[in-house]
């Protein structure tokens, strides 16, 4: 492709200060830098006039959790010059995007294109050096840190971390599109995260990769004011997102640093008998030991170190935590003097001794904490943990022999040596801490792939010699047992039962607040079809209405009953990309195996199941995003997998695109796949009472089945976020948006309710509950307060005479339609401890 150029004067060098942040510039403003950043690159590129550029289209688009924000910028030539908007464009900001995305692609992050030089870098240490860490740190942690982000070549090192991982998730984007005067086009896409939004797509006859921070800075310099995403564009962050990756790289040369200038002594009496491999003094603690970590006191400060002997295994360590006060370490020489009693212990398990150097990829920590193995908060938190699984004869056991009994932690998995030699599992994260075992080896239901505290294989024993012990009845048929026991038969005085949590347990009430199904299992959900799933340590089977199990717990995931059949994990990892998912009917027989395709998951089961007799599935491919298709009760694909997105079936028709965007081409198919109404609108839902929202060009409004835009309810014009204020005609009436607030209509489009809410919920049961600032109450279909607002964290509609509330502490009850509770609130308690 010639290069395009607008007559201006060309450069002797055409690649010096490009973009630069030197000697002259460090100081400058933001602002003015990027602008004369721009002006020097467009001044330093050569003067062809083969072509001009006819047209830029800039569309930047943030969403994330907050209201998405989307723009299109549009720059035209004019006899005038360029224009936005009616306003000139300086030639200069158009050439500079030109060339920086003609130039040569850069494969990878280059300080120099950065703008990173050395005086930049020490404006910059000015900027941070009040950061949190610093603020505690000692003379030679802050040298070790200056000298560290003051010096470029390091710098470089620590440069790919800015862009391989974030923990943002607003899910940005942006695409320019440059048209020239020959009608050739370049175009250029961006769904980056990081700090300039790169790396840039440049599309052309083969799409190449460049991490050229130019463009970013040029496409930045072209927008308007506050417009989604020009200040990450113009990456004002850099030099505090490099100081974190500095920070993180020398983290633990910084630790060691810090221990050392303030506990030299106390280390120096350790390396008597020890290696130390790490040593930090912080006020942070893990559930085992300590403190937790509070916004307000008390705290604790400890010193940590990392301590290995030689006749341990390479893999195996002592953590130990001294408590730190007035600048003085304690208990160090007690330590020395009876700590090796919990690593004699440790040792003599030969069996896992033998398996840790078997296994030199699996790490383990033996606690000493304060001179316990098994510390004060760890044995409260064990205490709770168990207490909530019903299982006080181990709190007892565990107790009577805290003082002898080691803990050890192998990767995420907290184990109890017992002096005996028999150890107890109490915690894991993962199941590679189960040792030499899998899920697999446990009883059905006794273990899930990945729990942290809240039930899991939990409280099971390992012999001596290193044997699984066999397990007892599952804790919720015990449960269930003892409460069958000891209340008479209880039947509902409604037909209808909600489901309810009370210290980490769930089971389920009926209207009047009267428990009905006892909380006896780790998690419920609510009842379709007559049954109502329920989880036993990680896995997942159904109830009944009079709480009998009808399916035995043995998949990972499970949903609710749609049409006869419900949508299950069958194998793999909770919820994992390796699951393989299929459709059970009510006496648990798969009447749909896992086929070729992914069937979808939403957590919620509303994409996944059956509407209209047919359900949504993904094709395994590498097409992002994945291509959707619907397939029959047979399992046999009906509808090919074309769409990127779509929505499930409603009254015979389906809201779909095949737009990669998502946000044009959207149309209805009906039950064969055609278009039913042809793909001519910016989004669409699915119909509900005969009508379906739809925006097309920033106006929103509702169609009826044929395509007919039959309902436009009044609000201002270019309206962009439809989704967000459409609801469906339940009882009749219909929330809109008109503005910043919220009111209803009817099916007419006239304005029933004025609009005076801060956000509602839909009509249900005759109520529709709504936010004043802070407070939700509910309101009849006249507009009259019924239910006083208050101030509740979430609220959800009328469903059988009761509306689940969520308080600002988190306690979930449910309210009548008087306001008054019938149940709670009460929270959840997962068994995690602060």
């Amino acid at each position: 492709m010639a290069q395009a150029s607008l007559q201006v004067p060309q450069s002797k060098n055409p690649q010096q200060k490009v973009g630069r942040m030197g000697e002259n510039v460090s100081m400058l403003s933001r602002e003015r830098w990027i602008g004369l950043s721009l002006l020097v690159l467009s001044a330093s590129l050569p003067a062809q006039a083969d072509k001009k550029v006819r047209e830029i289209v800039i569309h930047t688009h943030w969403g994330g959790l907050g209201t998405p924000q989307d723009l299109t910028v549009t720059i035209l030539e004019t006899p005038d010059g360029f224009q936005r908007d009616g306003k000139p464009v300086k030639p200069a900001l158009v050439q500079a995007l030109v060339s920086a995305a003609e130039a040569p692609p850069i494969s990878k992050p280059d300080p120099a294109n950065l703008g990173i030089t050395k005086s930049w870098l020490q404006f910059q240490l000015a900027l941070v050096k009040d950061q949190w860490k610093m603020r505690d740190a000692t003379a030679r942690q802050k040298a070790l840190f200056q000298s560290t982000f003051t010096d470029p070549e390091k710098i470089s090192g620590a440069l790919s971390s800015l862009f391989t991982y974030t923990s943002f998730d607003d899910y940005p984007s942006a695409e320019v599109k440059i048209k020239f005067s020959d009608d050739s086009q370049l175009t250029l896409t961006s769904h980056s995260y990081y700090e300039f939004m790169i790396p840039w797509t440049i599309h052309g006859s083969k799409n190449l990769e460049t991490y050229n921070a130019d463009i970013s800075r040029a496409i930045s310099a072209l927008l308007p004011p506050k417009s989604a995403n020009k200040e990450r564009l113009a990456g004002p962050e850099l030099g505090s997102h490099l100081a974190d990756a500095v920070m993180n790289r020398i983290d633990k040369q910084w630790k060691q640093i810090g221990a050392e200038d303030r506990a030299g002594d106390s280390l120096a009496n350790l390396r008597s008998r020890y290696t130390i491999t790490a040593s930090d003094i912080n006020p942070y603690h893990d559930a085992e030991f300590g403190l937790s970590w509070r916004a307000k006191g008390p705290h604790e400060t400890n010193l940590h170190v990392t301590l290995y002997r030689p006749d341990f295994p390479p893999n195996l360590a002592v953590e130990g935590i001294f408590l730190s006060e007035d600048g003085k370490v304690q208990g160090v020489d007690e330590f020395l003097k009876t700590g090796s009693r919990y690593e004699d212990l440790t040792l003599s398990v030969t069996w896992l001794m033998d398996w840790l150097r078997k296994h030199p990829d699996r790490h383990a920590y033996l606690f000493n904490v304060h001179g316990l193995s098994l510390g004060e908060h760890a044995m409260q938190t064990f205490t709770k943990d168990m207490q909530l699984r019903e299982r006080g004869d181990l709190v007892e056991k565990v107790h009577a022999q805290q003082s002898q009994i080691a803990l050890l932690k192998i990767d995420g998995a907290d184990w109890l040596i017992f002096p005996d030699r028999h150890l107890l599992l109490w915690r894991y994260e993962w199941f590679r801490g189960l040792l030499k075992w899998t899920p697999d080896d446990f009883g059905e239901g006794e273990c899930a792939d990945y729990r942290v505290n809240n039930g899991g294989c939990s409280g099971r024993e390992i012999s001596p010699e290193g044997t699984l012990i066999a397990a007892g009845t599952p804790r919720d048929m015990e449960c269930l047992k003892a409460w069958r026991s000891s209340h008479s038969s209880i039947s509902s005085q409604t037909d209808a039962l909600f489901e309810v949590y009370e210290q980490g347990r769930g089971g389920f009430i009926d209207r009047t607040g009267q428990i009905v199904i006892p909380l006896c299992f780790d998690t419920v959900g609510e009842f379709s079809e007559g049954l109502a799933r329920f989880e036993r340590d990680g896995r997942w089977g159904y109830i009944n209405s009079a709480g009998n199990i009808v399916i035995e717990p043995t998949f990972p995931w499970a949903e609710e009953f749609h049409e006869g059949v419900a949508h299950v994990q069958v194998t793999g990892t909770v919820l994992g990309y390796d699951g393989r998912w299929g459709y059970i009917d009510q006496t648990s027989k798969i009447v749909i195996p896992p086929i070729s395709g992914r069937m979808l998951s939403d957590n919620s089961g509303e994409e996944s199941a059956f509407h209209d007799g047919l359900a949504m599935i993904e094709v395994e491919d590498k097409t992002i995003p994945p291509r959707k298709g619907f397939i029959d009760k047979s399992g046999k694909l009906v509808i090919p997998a074309r769409f990127t997105y779509v929505y499930p079936f409603s009254e015979g028709l389906a809201a779909a695109t095949e737009s990669e965007s998502g946000n044009k081409g959207w149309g209805f198919i009906d039950k064969s796949g055609n278009w039913a109404i042809l793909p001519r609108f910016d989004w669409a839902s699915s119909f509900q009472f005969g009508l379906a929202p739809v925006n097309r060009k920033n106006d929103c409004g509702y169609i009826d089945k044929r395509g007919d835009l039959v309902l436009r309810p009044p609000a201002p014009g270019g309206q962009q976020d439809c989704a967000s204020a459409w609801g469906d005609f339940t009882d009749g009436l219909s929330r809109w948006l008109f503005g910043k607030k919220y009111g209803f209509i009817d099916r007419n489009g006239k304005t029933v309710i004025p609009p005076q809410f801060d956000l509602t919920y839909g009509f249900s049961e005759g109520l529709a509950a709504v936010q004043t600032g802070k407070k939700w109450g509910y309101i009849d279909a006249a507009g009259k307060i019924v239910i006083a607002p208050q101030e509740f964290w979430n609220v959800k509609p009328f469903h059988n005479g009761l509306a689940q509330v969520q308080t600002k502490d988190t306690g979930v009850g449910y309210i009548d339609r008087s306001g008054k509770y019938v149940w709670g609130p009460h929270k959840r308690d997962d068994a995690t401890t602060e």
